[in-house]
């Protein structure tokens, strides 16, 4: 089964004012190729997603909405969307450096 990958062409995703791609959040992140990142829309292990369901009961609902959050996102600086795991790529290296830092510290 293969799941749906969604991108945005027009007009392109953007971080932050100062920030970094790899900071916007919920984003399937491509470091090879940032703007062919595509939206993480849904759990893939949540059984939202079937392929014997129609794009326009699921996907096209799910792009709406994660759009309407990225443009919370970039008012406000938090994503006010449920989600699972990390919000961004930036905060999961943020996540594992402290975890690093934090095992070194209990090394004597």
């Amino acid at each position: 089964m293969t799941l749906p990958y969604v991108m945005v062409i027009d007009p392109p995703l953007e971080p932050r004012p100062g920030g970094t791609f790899a900071e916007i959040p919920h984003l399937i992140y491509d470091a090879n190729d940032p703007p062919s990142s595509g939206l993480c829309l849904f759990d893939p292990d949540g059984g939202e997603w079937s392929a014997a369901r129609l794009i326009a009961e699921t996907t096209i609902h799910w792009i709406a909405e994660w759009l309407a959050y990225y443009e919370l996102w970039h008012l406000t600086g938090e994503w006010l969307a449920p989600g699972v795991g990390y919000e961004s790529v930036a905060r999961m290296h943020a996540a594992d450096a402290q975890i690093i830092r934090e095992v070194k510290a209990d090394v004597h």
